[in-house]
C-alpha cells in the first residue's frame, strides 16, 4: 500500500496534499515502531520523500518529528 502511495503521489501535488494530509502522522509513528524492517522503512522514507514535494507536507512532518 505505501508503494502505491508513493506511485500515486509522484508527480502530483493534490494527491501529495491529500496522503499527506491524512498519513503523514502515523507514516512517522510506524517508522519509530519498524525500525527492524528494513524494506517496510525504507519504502515509508521514500514515500516521505515524494510528499515532501509538497512544501506544507514538510511542515506537517516537522509538527510530527521529522527532523
Amino acid at each position: 500500500v505505501v508503494f502505491a502511495l508513493k506511485q500515486l503521489s509522484q508527480g502530483r501535488w493534490l494527491v501529495q496534499q491529500r496522503v499527506g494530509k491524512h498519513c503523514i502522522q502515523s507514516l512517522v509513528t510506524e517508522l519509530r515502531e519498524s525500525v527492524s524492517h528494513v524494506d517496510y522503512t525504507t519504502t515509508v522514507l521514500v514515500l516521505l520523500q515524494t510528499l515532501a514535494d509538497f512544501k506544507p507536507n514538510c511542515f506537517d512532518m516537522k509538527t510530527a518529528g521529522v527532523q
